[in-house]
């Protein structure tokens, strides 16, 4: 058995990729779903569709508590899916309900990386900080806010900043034992 096979109902299990920000769901995402032959939704992109802005524009400019409000009905949409590779957002796992109507759709891996270089690849990627905190403590923090929740959703764990984590998904996809 792999952790691709379809749900006890029949339906294609998604693969739902969580993570904080700059753990590469978005760039492993596409790449998975390309070596899948499977259709990609990354939900920050979809979040931007549906607010007529990117979602780095939303959270800058109308803050966190309206980006999280549009990311927990993208979620509740996106658990209509089948069969996709699904990128989340960072603070996916804390819709609580709506997380959890997507999580059950598939197979949950949690891309991990070490808090250094997650603060590293959000400042080269000029991601909008989420708090007044320099990069290295806001990553800290969130990580303690967070941690916890992505270990209890997640199926797998893959580290995105040692060896190859392409194969290590594709690995953990196929050879879940």
């Amino acid at each position: 058995m792999t952790a691709l096979q379809p749900l006890a109902n029949g339906r294609p299990r998604n693969v739902v990729l969580i993570g904080m920000r700059a753990s590469g769901k978005t760039t492993l995402g596409r790449e998975l779903a390309a070596r899948l032959q499977l259709p990609f939704l990354d939900l920050d992109e979809e979040l931007g569709r549906v607010s007529g802005c990117p979602a780095e524009v939303v959270l800058s400019r109308q803050g966190e508590a309206a980006f999280r409000g549009v990311e927990a009905r993208v979620l509740v949409a996106a658990s209509a899916l089948a069969g996709h590779v699904v990128a989340t957002g960072g603070g996916a796992v804390l819709h609580g309900p709506c997380f959890a109507a997507l999580a059950a759709t598939g197979t949950v891996v949690w891309l991990d990386a070490a808090p250094q270089t997650l603060a590293a690849r959000a400042t080269a990627a000029h991601r909008t900080p989420l708090s007044g905190l320099p990069p290295d403590e806001e990553v800290a923090e969130l990580l303690r806010q967070r941690e916890a929740l992505y270990r209890q959703a997640a199926h797998f764990v893959v580290r995105t900043d040692v060896g190859n984590p392409i194969l290590a998904l594709l690995d953990v996809l196929r050879n879940p034992d």
